[in-house]
């Protein structure tokens, strides 16, 4: 976990939290099925027990916070080039319309954090839509993406 900064140590762990169903204070096999199905229902099961050994690093069969801090801070907080943000915004442009609309928007961060209000979000999207369209550029979405 070294180069993280504390800010992005917590939020490794409320995503942690997410795959920890049964708060043991490690992921087993069922738990990563059963979160990535719920975004990916197309990821095959090969696909899926690579992931599982990928993060599995002591291959004890569990997923323990170390690993998947180590793990997957290396790629969420690594630099980004344009067509890493490009492929982000593919995902979360779930019409393919070229903008992440509100309700797309809306959608993936209820996902993430089930307590956020639709108002809330709609504020989120103001301070990024820089030209007041209701919905996110691919050039809006960089700038909100590369000013971490």
């Amino acid at each position: 976990m070294s180069g993280l900064t504390q800010t992005q140590i917590k939020e490794l762990k409320n995503c942690f939290k997410i795959f920890d169903k049964d708060s043991s204070g490690s992921i087993d096999p069922q738990e990563i099925r059963e979160v990535i199905k719920n975004f990916d229902s197309s990821i095959s099961g090969k696909d899926l027990e690579d992931l599982i050994c990928e993060l599995d690093k002591n291959s004890d069969g569990l997923v323990e916070f170390d690993e998947f801090a180590t793990q997957l801070g290396r790629k969420f907080y690594s630099r980004h080039n344009r067509a890493d943000f490009e492929a982000a915004f593919k995902y979360f442009d779930q019409d393919s319309s070229g903008f992440i609309e509100e309700d797309e928007l809306f959608q993936v961060i209820k996902k993430f954090y089930p307590s956020f209000s639709e108002n809330y979000i709609k504020k989120m999207i103001s301070k990024v839509d820089k030209d007041n369209s209701g919905k996110v550029s691919i050039d809006e979405f960089i700038e909100l993406m590369s000013s971490k």
